[in-house]
């Protein structure tokens, strides 16, 4: 890969083993938290396939998904943490994308499993489709609900 490519990439994206999660970092190469991604991700399938459906999340997924649904006026469908609970949402259709803060989303019309090739691919389709890099368009979501700074803690 030469060099000027590697300078005009916009984002990058990567699945762990067996790509049922997803890694993300900005046009600077910067990660991407999987809660902003779970967010910036509704917010665009929302806007651009118009579908008004709820959205399923975790226990421990960021509240940027509920100023989000509200802003949107769609149901937040909060599950324990298990994946099995989001799909069950999406095999009833009640939800839009539903996600973990552990990096496993997945949408309505697809498979109800987490699936990081699709978050990939639709993290490339954001930044193609609306022109605009991703930490942009999260900032974009700042303006509309506000400022969320999701942090994982961990015991000392």
């Amino acid at each position: 890969m030469c060099k000027e490519s590697i300078r005009s990439a916009r984002l990058g994206i990567a699945t762990d083993g067996d790509a049922d999660r997803f890694g993300v970092v900005d046009e600077n190469g910067t990660f991407i938290q999987p809660n902003y991604v779970i967010a910036l991700l509704f917010d665009y399938l929302v806007e651009t396939r118009g579908w008004k459906n709820g959205v399923g999340k975790s226990v421990a997924t960021t509240n940027m998904i509920n100023a989000l649904a509200d802003y949107y006026g769609v149901e937040v469908f909060e599950t324990p943490v298990g994946f099995k609970y989001i799909g069950e949402l999406i095999m009833q259709d009640k939800i839009v994308i539903g996600g973990e803060e552990s990096a496993g989303l997945s949408i309505r019309h697809h498979i109800p499993e987490k699936d990081g090739i699709l978050a990939g691919l639709l993290c490339c389709e954001a930044v193609a489709r609306r022109n605009k890099p991703l930490m942009a368009q999260i900032h974009d979501l700042f303006g509309k609900v506000g400022s969320f700074y999701p942090q994982r803690e961990t015991s000392t």
